[in-house]
């Protein structure tokens, strides 16, 4: 089993369901166990500027298949969902990240693990020091709270208020 972590964002729609949703979907998907959901966060978008807040949030999974594997699954969840990115950091109703996969390090074209921006954006690194602050970034050696505390990023990260925590996970198993 590997130590899964993965970002998740919408900004499009019902931002809240299409998260729901997709953990839902996620959970499907064979070999993936998920561990710990952070809380939703509220951001605002990076890159294309003209468009409406996000709900990002973090996942943590374990995962006994390959990085490949697991990317080939979110694509299809991504494609069943209708992702509508029109253009890179457009709007869209879901978007799903690996952030980290164990301690493995991958720089391809398809698939780059650690995600190449993680310690650049407080709003994957803030619910990552929530789930899990002892996880250590297998290219720098800091663990989540030290990325967080040297992370120049001064966007603002806001805990959203939901119908509470329970609506949002009446549908996940965690083990």
């Amino acid at each position: 089993m590997n130590r899964v972590f993965l970002g998740l964002g919408s900004n499009t729609g019902n931002r809240q369901a299409n998260l729901e949703k997709c953990i839902n979907m996620l959970q499907n998907i064979p070999g993936l166990f998920l561990k710990k959901v952070s809380s939703l966060y509220e951001t605002e978008p990076v890159g294309y500027l003209l468009q409406d807040k996000f709900l990002n949030m973090a996942l943590e999974l374990d995962y006994c298949k390959t990085p490949f594997d697991l990317l080939k699954n979110i694509k299809l969840i991504e494609k069943s969902m209708c992702r509508n990115t029109f253009f890179r950091w457009g709007p869209r109703n879901i978007d799903i990240d690996i952030l980290y996969f164990g301690d493995y390090i991958i720089n391809t074209h398809a698939l780059c693990i650690p995600h190449s921006e993680v310690s650049k954006r407080m709003f994957v690194l803030h619910p990552l020091a929530e789930i899990a602050p002892g996880f250590l970034c297998p290219v720098s050696g800091l663990n989540m709270i030290e990325l967080h505390q040297a992370c120049i990023d001064e966007s603002e990260v806001v805990q959203y208020k939901c119908y509470g925590r329970e609506s949002l996970l009446k549908n996940v198993n965690i083990d």
